[in-house]
């Protein structure tokens, strides 16, 4: 089985409307932030409670990135992945500041 999909971050929780804790748009030096759970069921199959029967491989890739000053210098990794979620780790170097980002997913649970 094979799910994919864009998310734009800072991601912005449903309840308030507002981004998570988003500081990678100031100061220099290491900064990072750790997404919401990214969820996989809303890919599912019917009737099926998760869309993989145990944690797939996530893979990720820069569609978009929003930034002012210094040289871009951006990781992103999956992390915490589940057979239901996983979230989007973003770590930001140097004097670079990030506003936001749009990063493309790919999950599978063939090797």
């Amino acid at each position: 089985m094979i799910k994919t999909g864009t998310t734009q971050l800072p991601s912005v929780t449903p309840v308030t409307g507002m981004p998570g804790t988003w500081d990678l748009n100031v100061g220099n030096g290491s900064r990072s932030y750790m997404s919401a759970d990214i969820q996989f069921d809303q890919f599912a199959i019917p009737g099926s409670t998760t869309p993989f029967s145990y944690p797939p491989n996530v893979v990720l890739s820069l569609a978009g990135i929003s930034g002012i000053g210094g040289v871009p210098s951006v990781v992103v990794q999956a992390q915490n992945v589940q057979a239901e979620e996983f979230n989007i780790y973003v770590e930001v170097y140097g004097d670079f500041t990030l506003v936001s980002l749009w990063v493309t997913w790919i999950a599978t649970d063939m090797v």
